[in-house]
């Protein structure tokens, strides 16, 4: 059982079943993390469900989930391998994570967990400079209060 809905949401996307093989860490990467990784941060924003009627009882939670990945295999960076320009960017990850997602139950959690909703994905932000793709995602966690 994870102690947090976040922790739950991690869990579920470190599942083996998933077949992502991308690390996930809750609010911010080790440092010198290679990339692909993913960072899983509560928003917090716990509002009364408004689909339902309402009540305390059922809650709607705001977590986004960051995708950073590296652009192209280019000399100086960690994710270099021939330095030939080669694209390393996943163009399918973010849709395959946001897929997953998608009306997710996330059995791990402390509360029940009705379902989760996909707000937004992206924008698809590119650094040249810095060689890396970041992909946000917005969902939102329907659950018991």
């Amino acid at each position: 059982m994870a102690a947090t809905t976040s922790g739950a949401l991690k869990a579920f996307l470190e599942s083996p079943s998933l077949q992502l093989g991308v690390p996930v860490y809750r609010d911010q990467a080790p440092a010198g993390q290679k990339k692909p990784y993913i960072v899983v941060t509560e928003l917090l924003p716990a509002t009364p469900d408004e689909w339902e009627d309402g009540a305390i009882g059922t809650v709607r939670e705001g977590v986004s989930i960051d995708i950073w990945m590296a652009w192209k295999d280019l000399p100086g960076f960690a994710e270099t391998k021939f330095a030939d320009g080669t694209i390393l960017e996943s163009y399918a990850l973010p849709m395959t994570v946001a897929k997953a997602l998608s009306g997710a139950r996330l059995a791990t959690a402390p509360t029940t967990v009705y379902g989760i909703e996909v707000i937004k994905i992206g924008p698809r932000l590119l650094s040249q400079e810095e060689n890396n793709v970041h992909v946000p995602i917005q969902v939102d966690i329907f659950r018991a209060a």
